[in-house]
Order: C-alpha cells, then sequence, then structure tokens
C-alpha cells in the first residue's frame, strides 16, 4: 500500500525477485504507471476493508505498509492487525515517534525511512575525516544496535518526554562508553605497530592510520 518514493523501489525489489503483488494506491498517476507495467493495481483508500477484501488481503502473506502519511499508516496497520492477524506487516515509519506507535500498534517491523542512509552518510564522514573503514562500519553497526534498542525501550515505556529522555540518556552512555573503549583498545594497538583493515583483520606493518580530522 503507497507506491511513493518508497513504496516503489520496494515494489521493484520485489516483482524483480518473481513475487507476485498487489498494489493499493490513491495516486492517479502512480496507478497508471504501474498498469502500462501490466502490475494488478486498485485504486483507492487502502484502509477502505472493501478494497483490502477486494485486493485479497485474507489470502496474501505480507503487507508492505509504505504509506507516507504517519496517522493513515498507522490507521491501516491498526485494521490490518485486528481484521488480518495473519498478515506479516513491514511498515514505513516517518520518525522515532511514529516508529514506536507502530510498535505499541503490534507492528514487528517497522522501517525507519531516512535511518539507514544518514547512518550511511554518517560512517562515510567518519572515513573522510581519516578513521579506518573497517572502524567507521565498526561504529555505526554499534550505533544502530544500541539506537535500536532505545527505540525499542521507548515504545515499551510511556509516552511522555521524561521516559523518552531517560532511555535516550542510558544508551547514549552506553554507546559513548564502548567507543571510547574501542578508540583506546585502537590506541594501544597502533602504538604496538599493527593497523586495522577493511576486513577487520590485522597487519604486522607499522601502523600509519591517520588522526580523525576535527568536523566542522
Amino acid at each position: 500500500a503507497g507506491v511513493g518514493r518508497c513504496g516503489q523501489i520496494a515494489g521493484r525489489l520485489l516483482l524483480s525477485s518473481g513475487v507476485k503483488m498487489v498494489v493499493l494506491d490513491h495516486d492517479p498517476d502512480h496507478i497508471e504507471t504501474l498498469r502500462k507495467f501490466g502490475m494488478k493495481v486498485f485504486y483507492g483508500d487502502a484502509t477502505r476493508m472493501d478494497l483490502l477484501d477486494s485486493a485479497g488481503a485474507a489470502k496474501a502473506e505480507v503487507l508492505i505498509n509504505a504509506i507516507d502519511d504517519p496517522q493513515t499508516n498507522l490507521q491501516l496497520s491498526e485494521l490490518v492487525k485486528s481484521h488480518f492477524p495473519h498478515l506479516q506487516i513491514i511498515a514505513r515509519a516517518r520518525d522515532v515517534d511514529h516508529y514506536i506507535r507502530l510498535r505499541q500498534a503490534g507492528v514487528a517491523m517497522p522501517e525507519r525511512e531516512t535511518f539507514e542512509g544518514a547512518l550511511k552518510s554518517g560512517r562515510q564522514a567518519l572515513e573522510a575525516l581519516g578513521l579506518g573503514r573497517y572502524e567507521a562500519r565498526e561504529r555505526a553497526d554499534l550505533f544502530r544496535h544500541f539506537n535500536t534498542r532505545m527505540v525499542e525501550e521507548m515504545a515499551k515505556g510511556e509516552n511522555d518526554p521524561l521516559s523518552r529522555a531517560a532511555a535516550y540518556k542510558r544508551t547514549s552512555a552506553m554507546l559513548s562508553e564502548i567507543i571510547t573503549e574501542d578508540r583506546e583498545h585502537l590506541s594501544l594497538i597502533q602504538r604496538h605497530g599493527w593497523q586495522g583493515t577493511a576486513e577487520g583483520k590485522h597487519s604486522g606493518e607499522a601502523a600509519d592510520e591517520p588522526e580523525v580530522k576535527p568536523s566542522i
């Protein structure tokens, strides 16, 4: 449901993998384009029960909820959880608040739409500032782990700023501590003539890992 900039990419991947799918969208331009590609498309509001029935929701296995409006997106997820509990829902989350509300609605797989792209940009910035590729990837992976842990903790708590701030402070402190220990470990390795490689191993050559340059 929803074939804008997010739904199109997911849909094309499934289509190229030979997956049979049905598309629901309320944009006439999207509908016309998709029909030219021979796709089965239903025009209308995806939160309508009659449209979901006509599209075959009762027989489907997975719903990709890529609707960009958070409220409509959440409404569809809640409707499907209630009337089609067998469906696995993969839902697009606009931001952390939307992610939390989807989790609280029982959606097991929300996907924050900008998270992975932003994380990759941060990792590339670390590399541009002089950090090795392996170390940059390791820190990005750590950040992903602790950030996901944070929003999951928020989803299980109360919907108030104080509890969310407390979860943020706890996970941020843990992440900072681990990265500090990692930097100290890397410094020790370099002093003894070992250099990290992109593969995550170490060579016996003298370390020439550049210092991380200050960012603006």
